[in-house]
């Protein structure tokens, strides 16, 4: 303990490491999923884009990093969004086939609280 009451500094250098291991990881993360999906690209593209895909990641290394870390991250984003989108219909779906959302009223009046869900809508 005396090592650490001697040198704050490694205190400070602790929640940088560890906000550094995180992105390491997603990074990582990352790369490996642009790495598949381009390696997805290169198989539908047969023996010739198998041996492109490898032929560039030999010669090509840090541009092939980039592009599996920028594709990767792309994805994910795109993909956690389809999740959410398919999660908010999934739940209207279920939310209608058990019937708990009615149809709006005709009324004006009683249109405007049914949308702020005001009584006898709040239910």
């Amino acid at each position: 303990m005396d090592y650490i009451e001697n040198n704050p500094e490694i205190l400070r250098l602790i929640p940088v490491a560890l906000v550094a291991l995180v992105v390491a990881v997603w990074l990582l993360f990352c790369a490996l999923e642009g790495a598949l999906v381009l390696l997805a690209i290169a198989l539908a593209q047969g023996f010739v884009g198998i041996v492109a895909y490898v032929a560039a990641w030999v010669f090509l290394l840090p541009f092939m990093l980039v592009a599996s870390v920028g594709l990767g991250a792309i994805n994910r984003f795109t993909s956690a969004s389809a999740k959410r989108q398919e999660k908010r219909a999934g739940r209207w779906r279920r939310r209608h086939r058990e019937g708990k959302v009615s149809d709006p009223p005709p009324d004006p009046a009683e249109r405007y609280k049914w949308a702020n869900r005001l009584p006898p809508y709040d239910s």
